[in-house]
């Protein structure tokens, strides 16, 4: 019996590690799925992020290098506008992250369901928060941390009122002479900057 639907998410109910049930999925990018779960032995929802697996060896093998990437850069980071990371591991195949779970919506349903414009006031201080978290990204040492994928579909209005950032598939620690991996190469229309469409991104872009 297949684990997947027609789209390739997990199915609800589906359990790995024996430890964490799917619930549903929240959020698909450009090389990952994440779902709504549940930590059966902790009794806590949790975020769980899928590794998309490819067919093609080298395409998979950027997939694995990324994925160790992004745990790289999650083991260094806290701050308020992250959901914690809490584990990852590997299941048939698969690599899997795990993270606090926020209870809330993202920001595209949140804006696509508003009826009147949003306040002036509201849009500052949303505004001032992901510069605060872009600062302290790019300000990290020895090497700052290009986040690349910054649009309404990764990022989370809490149930408190603040925004939470949450994928960091195509994130990189900046290194001047490195190369972006070419699975990381991809753009969201109309959000990333015109260098992150074929040159270099750094802190600027």
């Amino acid at each position: 019996m297949s684990e997947r639907d027609d789209n390739g998410n997990l199915l609800p109910d589906v359990i790995l590690e024996d430890k964490y049930k799917i619930i549903k999925p929240v959020h698909t990018g450009p090389i990952s799925r994440i779902y709504h779960g549940f930590d059966c032995k902790n009794k806590k929802h949790v975020f769980v992020k899928e590794i998309t697996k490819y067919a093609d060896p080298f395409l998979s093998q950027q997939a694995i290098e990324q994925f160790k990437c992004e745990v790289k850069i999650l083991f260094k980071l806290k701050h308020k506008s992250l959901p914690k990371f809490e584990d990852y591991f590997d299941y048939e195949d698969n690599r899997y992250l795990i993270l606090e779970y926020i209870e809330g919506r993202k920001l595209t349903a949140f804006i696509e369901n508003q009826r009147e414009f949003l306040q002036e006031k509201q849009i500052i201080i949303w505004a001032i928060e992901l510069c605060d978290f872009l600062l302290y990204l790019h300000n990290m040492k020895p090497n700052p941390i290009i986040f690349r994928n910054m649009n309404p579909s990764t990022i989370i209005l809490a149930s408190d009122g603040t925004l939470k950032v949450i994928d960091f598939g195509i994130s990189k620690i900046y290194e001047a002479t490195a190369q972006t991996l070419g699975i990381a190469k991809t753009i969201t229309p109309h959000y990333s900057p015109i260098e992150q469409h074929g040159e270099s991104t750094d802190k600027r872009s």
